[in-house]
Formats: C-alpha cells, structure tokens, sequence
C-alpha cells in the first residue's frame, strides 16, 4: 500500500501488487516486475512491462541501469553483468541462459531469440541498431487478415519495416551487450532543470523467441515488450524551451493518448479504443488489448516538490490495473502451414490455368470473327 499526501488533495491511499522502496536494488526491482514475465515468456506467453512515471523518478535506470553498464559487460569475465544492470539487460541474459540450458539438456527443441530495440521521437520511429527510420504498417481486419496472422504465428495487428532484428542465438552475450552498447549512444538525450539525462523519447526493447520442436514441427512464438516511457513534465519545472519544449508536448502527447486508451478500456469500451492516435499506442496495441501478461512499473519520487506527479502517476497505475488481459500460447504446426500454403497455390494454378484457357478462347473466338469480318469485304 502507498499512501500519497498532497496539499490540497489530502491523503491517498493505493494499492498494489508490489512496493518497493527507495532501498531496493537493481535485482529485487527486476525479480518483483519482469522475472515472472521473462519466465512466461520462454513457455511461449507474451508479455509487456512498461515504465511510466514523471521525468526523472528513475524509470530509464530501473530499465537499463547506469550509463556504463553494457559496456562493461562487453569486457566482463563471460560477459557477466554487474549488480546495477537493469531491468532490460537481466532479462535478456535470463532468456539467453534459458535458450542455451535447453539446448545443454538435449531438448527437442530448435530456439531462436532476437530483439529489435526502437526509439519513438516526436511520432518518429528510429531503430536504434541502426540509426535508420523504421515503418509501422498495420495489417487490417477480416479473414484474409486472421489468416495471415495464423501462418505467421502471431497475434500482432502492425509490422515494422526496415527494423533490425539482432540474432542472439547467432551472436552470443558479449556481441548483443556490444550492440546495445552502440545503441544507447544513438538515444536522444538533453539536460533540464528536472533531469540532467532527460530521455527525450519512448524507447522499446523488443524480444522474440521462436521455439520450433523437432518432433511434430510446431513452432512456438512469443514476444516480451520491455518499455522505457518519456517522462512527463510540467515545462514550468523543467524550465524546457524550444527544441526540449517541443520534445516535451510531444511526450505529453502520447502519455494522454495512452491513458484514453486506459480510459477505453477499463469502460470497456468495445466501439472505439484510440489506438491509433499515436504511434506509441499503435504499437503497444498487443499489450493493452490483445494476448499478453503486462506489468506496469510506476516510478514515482518522494520529493515534495513532485507530488502532483507522483500522485497523477500512481493514479495511472491504478486504472491500468483494471484492465483485464487474456492470454494464450501463440502456435502453430509447420507441416499444416506449409500444406495450406501448397493447396493455396495449387488452387492458384489451377485458376490461372482457366483464365489462360478462357482467354485462349476468347482469342480464337475474335480471330475468327476478324476473319469472317474480312471475308465479306472482300466479297464486297
């Protein structure tokens, strides 16, 4: 139970799954919020962690930990990480181990885990391996859609374009803490008058694992979503003018998009959610709405000066808690998928063959026609 005292509101009480407080460390934080969700993750459940709070509060440490920290894992004795690692590099090392303990025990089981790590800047999204922009496509609704959702083993309603996808099985610990490492030195950053390491955007960290088993070809996917939200602020305490100020409404934005979606669904409101008002909500959508276990992680400071934001974030977390989540194993048996590709296509031949027959036809048909046509005016 947190109990929030703010002048002018009184006292306020909210309850959670878990408190932690300002002496916990990195891996009491990790074990309460995302330890559970990285072991539903290997027994093919999705999953989702978001970090919301004000600027600040300490959401980015939580995730990712001290600035040095993946670098020097990329030097650790087998690519150990230290005690400060965050949230984001603990669960990537859980997964690996989890892939590669399977393997060690001679399980039937051919696992693949890679991650796409995406930064969203003023609705602009841009991956972080890379540097370069990245697409968002959303795949539609009906039949034809379900269908391709069913082949491709997921549930997801949009696609990234142009995204990297970094293989870890392929590459090993040492090479992804390398990568991440470059990575975060693409992230924007800038001071304030509230945080001298101010994110200026959403950050997503993407996980996949595809487990295909030997014996009867299913194959087994999932996805983990580990979120480093932007920080809200009052610009009148971030004292942010120009470029920052402009970086703060847009972040402020998507925050607002984010709770009318919460809104939306805790009425249960099956007409209209407004996923689609933001790019942070668009891709977020499987999280909120759709087949995935997701934890919200509220970073709230003690300060009094913060209180309003800290009450306004725990007020969040409260009506994020009301909303209701179904979950499933997303599978499917490739020996099935690739006979229904073969009847497709086969079908496919079939019908080109009658239109190549029909057209044939109609092409004697003229020709003939053109011949009679010519003879009459030569009898003329």
């Amino acid at each position: 139970r947190v109990l929030v005292g703010v002048p002018g509101t009184g006292l306020s009480y909210f309850n959670f799954e878990r408190v932690l407080d300002g002496d916990a460390n990195q891996e009491s934080s990790y074990e309460t919020s995302c330890a559970p969700l990285v072991k539903s993750f290997c027994d093919g459940t999705n999953g989702c962690l978001l970090a919301y709070g004000q600027t600040g509060s300490g959401k980015t440490h939580t995730m990712f930990g001290p600035p040095d920290t993946l670098s020097d894992a990329c030097h650790a004795p087998g690519s150990e990480l230290s005690r400060n690692a965050g949230v984001v590099p603990r669960a990537l090392a859980d997964c690996l181990k989890a892939v590669e303990g399977a393997k060690e025990r001679g399980a039937c089981v051919n696992a693949t885990l890679s991650f796409t790590y995406l930064e969203l800047y003023r609705e602009q999204l841009t991956d972080l391996m890379t540097g370069e922009k990245v697409s968002l496509y959303r795949v539609g609704k009906g039949a034809a859609a379900d269908e391709y959702r069913e082949q491709a083993g997921c549930d997801d309603d949009v696609l990234l374009g142009n995204a990297t996808h970094f293989d870890v099985t392929a590459h090993g610990a040492k090479k992804a803490w390398a990568a991440l490492a470059e990575a975060e030195g693409r992230k924007r950053r800038a001071a304030t008058a509230m945080n001298a390491r101010s994110s200026r955007a959403h950050t997503v960290f993407a996980l996949s694992l595809t487990q295909r088993r030997s014996i009867n070809e299913a194959v087994l996917s999932s996805k983990l979503y580990l979120c480093d939200l932007g920080g809200s602020e009052q610009v009148k305490k971030s004292k942010a003018t120009g470029q920052r100020f402009q970086e703060a409404v847009e972040i402020n934005r998507s925050l607002t998009v984010l709770g009318r979606v919460v809104d939306a669904l805790v009425r249960k409101n099956k007409y209209h959610v407004p996923y689609y008002e933001s790019r942070l909500t668009t891709l977020l959508q499987p999280a909120f709405g759709g087949n995935a276990r997701t934890t919200i992680l509220i970073a709230a400071s003690p300060d009094d000066k913060d209180g309003d934001e800290a009450l306004a974030a725990l007020r969040f977390g409260r009506r994020c808690a009301r909303i209701e989540n179904s979950t499933k194993c997303s599978t499917a048996n490739m020996k099935e998928v690739l006979e229904h590709l073969e009847g497709q296509i086969g079908d496919a031949k079939k019908e080109l063959a009658t239109l190549e027959a029909r057209g044939a036809k109609q092409r004697a048909e003229a020709e003939a026609s053109d011949a009679t046509l010519r003879g009459m005016g030569a009898g003329h």
